[in-house]
């Protein structure tokens, strides 16, 4: 089976001290968000999870998580793309959510149905990319319905109106 997994990143400097937010070189991982980020790497690896295609947001916490999760899993030399309109969406116009939509729907359709991808974002970008997939809020399972930190979320295409 074929999957999706997205990761928000892992806790950022700006989800424990707000001015962080004012620039993105501030907003980069808190020694906690490291090891959520080593955690959840250590998960895929235990699953013995492989990822064919990794993408990131260009913010520095995204690329940053996406570098832990890619050593712990032996894979940190191959390169990922990084995909600005995947970037945080804290209160977007309209313009820039659908950006946003159509750039993931666009890496959904080219993508191999045969290969497992990693998606590392953002709390507001996971949620428009739940809806990209046009998955019913009904059908996000659990503690996908609280995305937390540098946890996976997975959309399986054999299910592909859930979110686990």
């Amino acid at each position: 089976m074929t999957k999706i997994y997205m990761v928000r990143h892992g806790e950022s400097t700006g989800n424990v001290w707000p001015y962080a937010y004012v620039d993105d070189q501030r907003n980069f991982l808190s020694p906690h968000g490291v090891k959520q980020a080593e955690l959840c790497g250590s998960y895929f690896k235990h699953k013995d999870i492989q990822f064919d295609v990794m993408i990131s947001s260009s913010l520095t916490r995204a690329r940053h998580t996406m570098a832990i999760l890619m050593h712990e899993l032996g894979t940190w030399k191959r390169p990922w793309v990084i995909v600005p309109e995947l970037d945080e969406l804290n209160n977007p116009s309209a313009a820039r959510l659908l950006e946003c939509k159509q750039a993931f729907r666009k890496l959904v359709t080219e993508w191999d149905r045969k290969q497992n991808m990693l998606v590392v974002t953002h709390y507001h970008t996971m949620q428009a990319l739940f809806d990209a997939l046009d998955v019913n809020p009904r059908h996000i399972d659990g503690e996908a319905k609280v995305i937390r930190n540098a946890v996976p979320h997975v959309w399986d295409s054999q299910e592909p109106h859930r979110i686990r």
